[in-house]
């Protein structure tokens, strides 16, 4: 598999996650709150997973959002911005 081909693979899952987290969410009754934020987690995840291929970083096999993302600042400082939506989404 390329490298681009396993870029649009973490995208397409995070893009499922978000999906299934909404519907979650969104359309069942009563609402299901847990499993739609384990989806938001994991969307987050393998975002956080397809930027670091991009960048030619092979992620770590873990699901720790805020170690993720110190990689991620690592390279691009940018990532700053969402540290408390991944301290969030780790508990």
């Amino acid at each position: 598999m390329s490298d681009i081909d396993l870029i649009k693979e973490w995208f397409q899952h995070s893009s499922n996650d978000l999906i299934s987290a909404k519907h979650l969410f969104e359309d069942l009754y009563p609402k299901q709150i847990e499993i739609s934020c384990f989806h938001c987690q994991q969307c987050v995840e393998k975002s956080l997973k397809g930027f670091l291929v991009y960048k030619d970083y092979n992620p770590p096999k873990i699901h720790n959002l805020r170690m993720l993302v110190q990689l991620c600042i690592d390279i691009d400082d940018s990532f700053n911005a969402i540290v408390p939506f991944c301290t969030a989404l780790s508990k």
